[in-house]
């Protein structure tokens, strides 16, 4: 020391700086650097101090926290550059190294919680940190918020962190962290919920968080978010998202662009069905409230769809309204769509329109697929109203003036009505009837006298002219029982099939105008996606035939298998005597002689293939040289309906 003596005093003087040098070397040192902080304990401490400074340097150190978890220490440097001022500044530097629950749990104290407001839950963050800290604080008892900065450059490896981003789980191999008095910033690729995603995350201590995310959602991907759409969509989808998360009472507001060219959509929306890499793009803003999440200025383009509306979504990921006054899935379509759910729950949609191309939906709906077991569609009951000037259909037919009703109850359609025109102005109705004689539920019946044109509009069989058509089938229901059918079709032709004219060429009922034929009768039954034919026969005067089988949508397969009848009404005489029948004719819908074939291949190229050996044989012994293709082992009974005549 080297001062005069009124310097000494606490009122005097400052000490000049080469009025004093204390230098301190010291090894096992245990010390508390802040009150209610864990004890810094085994450190190589060096102290220096002058008139002016003091600096003290730790190499290394180790801390234990309360539940016992260990932190290293290193390269700490706790200097005050001027002891002049009072209170006098200081400044701390070190570098922590340990695992990420330790750090969280000193951040998470009383002592430091209200700076760095609990980022990290010790008991939910696994990993490993290596951080550099640096500190500026004044040196007194009582440090406030305001008195001290802080600066964090951390590196995490192998963390995870349960609830961290949009309430989702983190992860990540490494990870970028960081934090000073204005806020903290989280940026790296992570895993959300299992989710690879580019994250960019930063968040101000007084205002909401900035969010930028980058990712390509797969089905998996989804469904781990999630986001699970079912079968309506499928394949990858890489996403854009750019926001701010509210803190408080605040709305959380996103931006999020979506490139739809990958996706596969199947009705996601009536009639939006879009094939693998076709262009498509999405763009909407989400904004989450406390009781919904609405997503607003959605604007759906390419490939020839036009979709701009808003959507809102309760709590519980329930649809609450849907606006959309531009519908336009397919080019061309003028139409509007709404939906709200009422006070009782029930969800009612309208739609209304001039021009709506409905192969896309007819597509699905013809396929039969079954809902998703766990799909919240199931129990929807809702009530759709729809009145369109035309829809469009395959082969050029469209249903004109549509005005069609349904209603749905706990999974079962209560209610439904349809009417139309098809073809030349020819009516198109539907309704729900009983199945008569008391067999429970009623079935939607659907008639016309134009049958073909019919056909041709749901893509079922373009050369049919004409015929009186009946048909009754099982409603759509939320159970996976099969769900059965009838169809009838009387006085038609068939025309341009160049199989069927061979074998008839000649015979009665044969003309330039096609083959006349008196009925059409099959029953079926649709499940999984599956349309299973039996019991099916065409009569006419020229030819006759049976058919039974499967069309399998989902597996894109056709297996059919029955037998030719040329001169059907004399022919099949024999076939209607019992026990002769069974020997000559082979039963009440095969003739004398017929000719067994099968269908095979998928549902648009159809194969025939004919055995021609069976035409030499009659009766039981044809049935050596049947095809099994289409035979069914377990065929089901359909009770009584209307036109089951």
């Amino acid at each position: 020391m080297n001062s005069p003596v009124r310097n000494l005093s606490r009122r005097g003087p400052p000490i000049p700086d080469d009025g004093l040098s204390v230098t301190i070397t010291a090894n096992g040192v245990t010390l508390r650097p802040v009150d209610d902080l864990p004890l810094i304990r085994d450190a190589d401490l060096r102290a220096r101090v002058t008139g002016r400074t003091a600096t003290v340097t730790i190499g290394q150190a180790g801390i234990d926290t309360p539940a016992g978890r260990k932190l290293n220490l290193s390269d700490i440097v706790f200097e005050v550059p001027d002891m002049a001022p009072k209170p006098s500044p200081a400044k701390v530097r070190f570098k922590i190294d340990g695992p990420v629950p330790a750090v969280a749990e000193i951040l998470a104290s009383d002592r430091l919680n209200e700076f760095t407001g609990n980022l990290l839950d010790p008991n939910t963050t696994k990993g490993n940190v290596s951080a550099q800290v640096t500190l500026g604080m004044p040196i007194k008892r009582e440090l406030t918020k305001t008195d001290t900065t802080y600066g964090i450059n951390a590196d995490l490896t192998a963390f995870s962190g349960e609830k961290m981003v949009m309430n989702q789980k983190l992860e990540a191999a490494t990870l970028k962290v960081m934090a000073n008095n204005q806020g903290y910033q989280v940026k790296g690729d992570v895993k959300i919920n299992g989710q690879a995603a580019s994250l960019d995350y930063r968040k101000s201590n007084d205002g909401d968080a900035d969010v930028r995310l980058l990712a390509t959602l797969d089905d998996a991907g989804r469904a781990r978010l999630g986001y699970d759409l079912g079968p309506a969509v499928s394949g990858a989808i890489p996403i854009k998202l750019i926001g701010k998360i509210g803190s408080g009472d605040r709305e959380s507001k996103f931006g999020i662009e979506a490139d739809l060219t990958g996706l596969k959509l199947d009705n996601m929306l009536p009639g939006w069905a879009k094939q693998p890499g076709k262009a498509g793009r999405a763009v909407f803003n989400v904004v989450q409230k406390q009781q919904s999440t609405r997503l607003e200025d959605i604007v759906i383009d390419g490939s020839g769809a036009q979709i701009k509306g808003a959507v809102e979504i309760d709590q519980n990921g329930d649809l609450v309204s849907a606006n959309f006054p531009t519908y336009a899935p397919s080019e061309g379509d003028k139409t509007s769509l709404k939906a709200e759910r009422g006070p009782d729950g029930v969800l009612r949609v309208t739609m209304r329109g001039d021009v709506f191309d409905g192969r896309g939906f007819l597509k699905s709906a013809i396929s039969g697929k079954e809902t998703d077991p766990k799909s919240k569609t199931k129990s929807i009951d809702f009530d759709i109203d729809v009145k369109l000037g035309a829809v469009a259909g395959f082969f050029g037919e469209a249903v004109r003036s549509l005005d069609t009703k349904v209603s749905r109850r706990n999974g079962t359609i209560r209610s439904f009505t349809l009417s139309g025109k098809l073809g030349r102005d020819t009516p198109l109705n539907g309704d729900m009837r009983g199945r008569g004689q008391g067999q429970g539920r009623d079935v939607i019946y659907i008639e016309t006298n134009d049958a073909g044109a019919f056909f041709r509009f749901n893509d079922i069989y373009a050369k049919m002219t004409g015929g009186q058509l009946a048909l009754a089938m099982d409603p759509p229901a939320a159970d996976s029982r099969p769900k059965e059918g009838l169809i009838n079709v009387r006085d038609f032709s068939i025309k341009g099939e160049a199989s069927l004219d061979r074998v008839a060429a000649g015979g009665p009922g044969a003309s330039q105008g096609g083959i006349s034929f008196s009925r059409l009768r099959a029953e079926f039954t649709r499940q999984n996606g599956q349309l299973t034919i039996r019991e099916g026969v065409v009569k006419g005067p020229s030819i006759g035939a049976t058919i039974e089988g499967s069309i399998d949508y989902p597996a894109n397969q056709v297996r059919m298998s029955g037998t030719f009848v040329p001169m059907y009404g004399l022919n099949n005489m024999f076939g209607q005597i019992p026990i002769v029948g069974l020997f000559l004719g082979g039963g009440s819908n095969e003739g004398l002689i017929g000719v067994t074939y099968e269908v095979v291949g998928t549902p648009g190229q159809p194969v025939l293939r004919v055995n021609p050996i069976s035409a030499m044989a009659p009766g039981v012994l044809r049935k050596i040289f049947e095809f099994g293709t289409g035979k069914q082992n377990n065929p089901v009974e359909f009770p009584n309906s209307p036109g089951n005549n």
